[in-house]
């Protein structure tokens, strides 16, 4: 398996535990002061879905963008090269696409020590997956990406683990549970009940209603489906029982299983 690579002077702060030591997140548990909290959140990575970061707004002028109140400062996201525009001498647009939108990236051909690229010998291609990292800027009104980053995907195992992980922030962060996790060094995700779905209200609930309030919640962070190893992990049940609630939900047609038999939206 290929290992990911690091992305220089960017931290994990999610609260679980990273995978092959790639970073991402966005969320710390608390520094002593505003001023540290800043500090450590600009030097984080926030994984995102392109439909999000095409949604993120400026509230207000040189401020940071924000998602449904995540502030938004190093941004990474994961698409598949649709488009490579190589008209303009000095840099190469792509388009890419991840299944929630498409956004376009500017990579420029002569190489600097403040970009990394781990595709100098061998150009990208069309079809090709990619994950970028860049931050969010405005410039003449208009939303711009500057690019910091752009590593070629080698192991598609880092495909669904970075919509996990745009997941576990989001869900973290709109249900407050972010601050109160322990890091779990040995899984994606914490394993206790303290998951969004408990945390959100849900735990009151029967375990059938539970899966499908949390199905329902990440429905539009994931829009290809929830997978039933995110479902498990934050309900603290086994796979099997996810099937069994899940073959009850769906008996009753209120989910349906997506692309994917291992991945399910609500009606």
């Amino acid at each position: 398996m290929s290992t990911y690579n690091n992305y220089g002077g960017f931290t994990d702060q999610t609260g679980y535990g990273n995978y092959n030591n790639s970073s991402a997140g966005g969320f710390t548990d608390g520094p002593t002061s505003s001023q540290q909290q800043r500090h450590t959140q600009t030097q984080t990575v926030t994984p995102m879905t392109i439909k999000s970061l095409n949604a993120a707004t400026q509230p207000a002028q040189d401020s940071a963008f924000e998602f449904e109140g995540i502030e938004l400062f190093y941004v990474s996201f994961i698409g598949v090269i649709r488009d490579i525009d190589t008209s303009n001498a000095s840099s190469t647009s792509y388009k890419v696409e991840d299944g929630t939108d498409a956004i376009s990236f500017r990579q420029w051909n002569d190489s600097n020590d403040d970009f990394e690229s781990d595709n100098q010998d061998e150009p990208l291609k069309m079809g090709e997956y990619v994950r970028v990292v860049a931050t969010l800027r405005e410039f003449n009104n208009k939303k711009q990406l500057q690019t910091q980053s752009v590593h070629r995907i080698k192991d598609f195992n880092e495909v669904p683990y970075h919509f996990l992980s745009a997941i576990k922030v989001y869900s973290d962060h709109t249900t407050g549970g972010g601050a109160k996790k322990q890091l779990d060094s040995q899984s994606l995700f914490v394993g206790d009940d303290s998951g969004p779905a408990a945390s959100s209200g849900a735990k009151s609930g029967s375990m059938v209603d539970r899966l499908f309030d949390f199905i329902n919640e990440n429905s539009r962070s994931l829009p290809e489906g929830v997978p039933i190893q995110l479902i498990a992990q934050d309900l603290n049940i086994s796979l099997d029982d996810v099937q069994k609630y899940i073959n009850i939900l769906s008996d009753d047609g209120r989910i349906y299983a997506s692309n994917d038999d291992d991945m399910y939206l609500t009606v």
